[in-house]
């Protein structure tokens, strides 16, 4: 299941060679290494230090050059984050089942092209996806999409 839903999201991302792309909520690089096999870079983001630790040890062990990793509280970031001024095409957010409600309002910043949204969690996918329509109307091409960390529903939404 897992690398399914893995190469669904990146799928829908569409990842092209030249891009950057910022994997929000990267944990230990379960989305971030397959999009660096397709990127010119990808920057993952983690909230949490010692999975930022793994997934940089992890990069190195399977040779992701291309993979860049910081540790940031996604819920309260200011823009003057190093990583955050890189400028990306393409944004994966795959946070916890609270959602990524406190990073939507800095989503624009990065003017990305193309917004994909993991979620194991309807109702916080809605309230995320809701906020995000609201804050992104006037990008074009921003897409968020759901797909199940696990088994119990399939449920795919496009903004």
């Amino acid at each position: 299941m897992n690398q399914q839903m893995v190469s669904e999201a990146i799928s829908w991302l569409d990842v092209q060679a030249s891009e950057r792309v910022l994997d929000l909520f990267s944990g230990i690089g379960n989305f971030t290494f397959s999009i660096g096999k397709l990127s010119s870079k990808v920057i993952g983001i983690e909230g949490v230090q010692e999975m930022v630790d793994r997934a940089s040890h992890n990069a190195t062990k399977l040779g992701v050059e291309n993979a860049e990793f910081y540790q940031a509280n996604l819920a309260d970031l200011n823009g003057n984050e190093e990583w955050s001024k890189q400028g990306f095409d393409k944004i994966l957010l795959d946070p916890a089942r609270a959602g990524a409600q406190g990073i939507v309002e800095q989503l624009g910043q990065f003017n990305a092209s193309k917004i994909v949204y993991v979620s194991c969690n309807p109702s916080t996918w809605l309230e995320t996806a809701n906020l995000a329509r609201a804050r992104l109307q006037n990008k074009q091409n921003a897409c968020a999409g759901y797909v199940p960390a696990d088994r119990t529903s399939r449920v795919h939404g496009f903004i």
